[in-house]
């Protein structure tokens, strides 16, 4: 995550799986304006709904445009075909933010 403008940010970030799990991961963002905390394996197809909070000497962090319910990710499985070369599972994330009646997607 990038955080801007360069502070030393607190920063929660939450992952909800679609199967009732939970995972949280906290830290601070570092000199260059950056925050990465733990990796998880988005290992099952479904809705994930993420969750983004931060505070910076008292004041309140938002990331523009995140509602405070959250957003989700849509993690679709890939079917196996043809010429697949590995026997794993495989699952494509498609992140959708939404912001009032607007929506903005990446891949």
């Amino acid at each position: 995550m990038q955080i801007d403008p360069i502070l030393p940010v607190n920063v929660t970030f939450t992952l909800d799986y679609p199967d009732g799990r939970a995972v949280t991961t906290s830290g601070t963002g570092d000199s260059t304006g950056s925050f990465s905390g733990a990796k998880w394996a988005l290992d099952i197809p479904g809705i994930y709904r993420f969750f983004l909070t931060g505070d910076w000497q008292g004041n309140k962090a938002l990331m523009p445009g995140l509602p405070p319910d959250g957003g989700v990710l849509y993690v679709i499985h890939l079917r196996s075909g043809p010429g697949l070369r590995s026997s794993r599972r495989q699952y494509r994330a498609h992140g959708v933010l939404r912001c009032g009646n607007a929506w903005s997607r990446s891949r």
